[in-house]
């Protein structure tokens, strides 16, 4: 085994036990993905229960759907995800250390197609579909006015105004109005994600080899991309990916002093999300720094100042478009000095990041005043790699330290340069190549165990199936997709001939074909949040609904306190009649009719909105309410 860590220039014999490896890696990865699930069928259906309680942990007799959720999650997933990133880490090992970075960015977006063939059809998820898909399908049904999309409602009030300056719904809708075939667009838009993730990963790896060696460069880059945020995102159509890509390319090329490319690169992943407003103020810093002490290319010429001046008009302008333009009050929720680090002191990327910064300046200090080897400028000149991605992982602290970072994903721009900076002390601190591999094997072991949250925080379990931005984190998202997938097939083709009341994001998934849930279009009234765009209405009252020919989609809700006194239970009411549940994993919905609990949460709701106007808590109840009806 210590041989698979020193395969450069490998002989035939040293190759044998690695090509080993992955014949016994590549078949338990068959047998567990396309074998297994089937194995489990069988043991259900012939009443083989021991055999499934044993893989999911039940004590009791469950029905098969649910069985199959928990088996994947507690045991499936993980063997799947652990033994197709060992082939490739193992094929990477004897074919891919010396690989160019356009050559490695293929290996990588191959073994995402391959291993990954069910993700290209997967639906958006989670709150992305109340907010930019909602956003580019307003754009693709009103020839992408934007001038008019402008004077619409923001989100937090029901409309389909949500980012307004980014490239991502427009590029959503265009892919909607180019390939109107809900999974065509679907596979396109996957693709793209796993053409960004691969990049990102190809990149680590360019970039850690200007420090360290190639075996340890591949294998840094094995772990970025076992990470379980990373695992989730890459098959997730969210902002944050394409943000990610951005400003890793625009860091790339910071570090190989093409300043010009990096200013490109940084403004786009600024207008992906905007969170990536950082990557501009690295770009000014580091025209700066060319400006004074860089090479003949840049010091003292007009350029570097054009550069670094655009850079701070555009982080002026794009500031001002979203405080005053964007949100006219002039402020944007959740937004405040320090207003983000009761957030992120919860984060252990936190302290990752402090530690391996404690790491660096103490290396500067002893450099400096113990050895007597360096001044300031020339440590910055000879450390000027990791100095540009510890600047990329402190510009994400410092925008969340005043920003509210709630959802796992927003972190996914952190994470490249969060484990470039934690490799960098540890190496400091660990001069031994070999104990610096098996570090790294272990974490990614460890990370690989943990792709569907293994030794991940857990929430309680009420809340956890609940929550769409915890589910995020990790592939755990999966199970909750499948089943939005299953409930969504079940009510169209069950009841589709009914007007159909759901919650927020269930709400969409039944209202757009266009996200690919349902083939058609159906009367959907949703529940709980405001709505003022088309396709999907409001519900108001029951009074105003025809019940006999309306059905009502319910999941498991945490209440407390007085919202439990006020509404009972929510949201099947007591007197309300289920039709049917449906399960997969430990998700759950009831198909009902009646809605009086829902009726009474309307209620509620209202006289809240009430009182915080009347006692002038707020002048705009829709600024702090997160999205409560008043109608």
């Amino acid at each position: 085994m210590t041989n698979i860590l020193n395969v450069a220039n490998t002989t035939s014999i040293k190759k044998k036990p690695i090509l080993f490896g992955v014949g016994v890696c590549a078949g338990l990865y068959f047998l567990s993905k396309y074998i297994a699930p089937f194995f489990f069928q069988y043991c259900y259906h012939h009443q083989m229960l021991g055999v499934l309680n044993i893989f999911s942990g039940f004590n009791e007799i469950q029905p098969l759907d649910v069985y199959l959720g928990h088996i994947e999650e507690n045991f499936l997933g993980p063997v799947n995800i652990l033994t197709s990133t060992f082939v490739f880490l193992l094929i990477g090992l004897l074919y891919l250390e010396s690989a160019s970075v356009k050559k490695f960015w293929l290996a990588v977006f191959s073994f995402f197609i391959l291993t990954k063939p069910e993700v290209l059809l997967f639906q958006p998820y989670g709150e992305t579909i109340g907010g930019p898909f909602m956003e580019a399908v307003w754009l693709k049904n009103h020839a992408f006015n934007y001038i008019a999309l402008a004077q619409q409602p923001g989100f937090i009030e029901g409309g389909p105004k949500v980012y307004l300056f980014s490239f991502f719904p427009t590029l959503q809708g265009i892919l909607m109005k180019f390939f109107p075939n809900a999974q065509l667009f679907l596979a396109v838009d996957h693709l793209i994600v796993f053409a960004s993730g691969a990049l990102i990963v190809a990149l680590l790896r360019e970039i850690i080899q200007k420090i360290a060696g190639r075996t340890i460069a591949l294998l840094m880059a094995v772990l970025l991309l076992s990470i379980p945020l990373f695992q989730s995102q890459i098959e997730q159509l969210n902002m944050e990916m394409p943000a990610t890509v951005c400003a890793m390319i625009a860091m790339y090329y910071l570090i190989n002093k093409r300043l010009g490319l990096a200013g490109l690169f940084s403004v786009l992943a600024v207008m992906a999300k905007g969170v990536a407003i950082f990557t501009c103020g690295i770009v000014f810093l580091a025209a700066c720094f060319h400006f004074l002490y860089g090479e003949t290319a840049y010091r003292f010429k007009k350029r570097t100042v054009l550069l670094g001046l655009a850079m701070v008009a555009f982080m002026l302008l794009y500031v001002y478009a979203n405080f005053f333009i964007l949100n006219k009050a002039g402020k944007v929720d959740m937004v405040g000095p320090w207003g983000g680090w009761k957030t992120i002191r919860n984060f252990y990327h936190t302290y990752f990041y402090i530690f391996s910064f404690i790491i660096l300046i103490g290396h500067f200090l002893k450099k400096r005043f113990v050895e007597k080897k360096t001044t300031v400028l020339d440590f910055i000149h000879i450390h000027y790699v990791p100095l540009v991605m510890f600047l990329a992982a402190g510009g994400w602290f410092a925008v969340f330290v005043n920003s509210m970072a709630g959802p796992d994903r927003y972190r996914l721009l952190l994470i490249p340069f969060n484990v470039f900076c934690l490799f960098y002390a540890l190496q400091l601190m660990i001069t031994s190549v070999k104990i610096q591999k098996w570090m790294i094997i272990t974490l990614t072991v460890g990370c690989l165990l943990s792709a569907y949250g293994l030794f991940l925080h857990k929430l309680p379990t009420d809340q956890h199936i609940s929550d769409h931005a915890f589910l995020e984190r990790s592939l755990e998202y999966r199970i909750d997709l499948q089943f939005n997938q299953r409930l969504a097939r079940t009510i169209e083709s069950k009841y589709s001939q009914f007007s159909v009341g759901a919650p927020y994001v269930l709400a969409q998934i039944l209202a757009f074909p266009e996200l690919g849930y349902v083939t058609k279009k159906l009367n959907v009234y949703i529940y709980g949040f405001p709505c003022l765009y088309d396709g999907l209405s409001q519900f108001q009252s029951i009074q105003q609904l025809n019940l006999r020919s309306h059905v009502w989609v319910g999941v498991p809700n945490r209440f407390g306190g007085f919202l439990e006194q006020a509404v009972g239970s929510f949201p099947v009411g007591q007197h309300d009649k289920v039709l049917e549940e449906v399960y997969y994993g430990d998700r759950k919905a009831w198909i009902f009719v009646g809605g009086e609990a829902i009726e009474r949460m309307k209620r509620l709701e209202r006289a809240i909105v009430q009182y915080i106007t009347t006692r002038g808590i707020s002048k705009n109840p829709h600024a702090y309410n997160m999205g409560i009806e008043t109608k």
